[in-house]
């Protein structure tokens, strides 16, 4: 679970915040903005790294109060601004401070809308439909919050 990555202090969050904190100008014309996605329970690491600044982000529902403490605390300790915490399938907040668009997702099916949202703004709306019709997916795409 996401709460004994933290606690542990596994290496892999090393690997996120570099990720995250990536310079805008390495991205690719190809690729173009970066995205760090998380579901479910992944955004505690995500808020636990500082990484939702100022944004809003959701995770699984029995998670919300969990998520809002670690991101206080987080916020707390750096002197940045708390997370709005939302309770949504999936959120995408637009790009954190270093350019690097960031999105959250509720539990697993959650993840799957959120998934297809960012199959609709890389490669198109018309893509994300055979997606999640291959996929037997009912895509509920209006049920998630977009800042950006």
């Amino acid at each position: 679970m996401a709460s004994d990555v933290i606690e542990r202090k596994d290496p892999v969050l090393n690997v996120i915040r570099a990720f995250a904190g990536l310079r805008r100008e390495l991205e690719s014309s190809i690729t173009g903005q970066r995205v760090l996605m998380s579901v479910c329970t992944g955004s505690l690491i995500l808020g636990n790294l500082g990484l939702l600044s100022g944004l809003k982000a959701t995770t699984h529902s029995d998670y919300l109060d969990l998520f809002q403490k670690i991101c206080t605390i987080s916020a707390e300790g750096s002197g940045r601004e708390s997370t709005r915490v939302l309770k949504a399938r999936f959120v995408d907040a637009g790009p954190n401070q270093t350019g690097t668009r960031i999105n959250t997702a509720g539990g697993n099916s959650r993840g799957l809308d959120a998934s297809l949202y960012l199959v609709m703004l890389k490669v198109g709306r018309k893509v994300a439909d055979e997606v999640a019709g291959v996929a037997e997916h009912k895509w509920r795409e209006v049920e998630g919050v977009v800042v950006s």
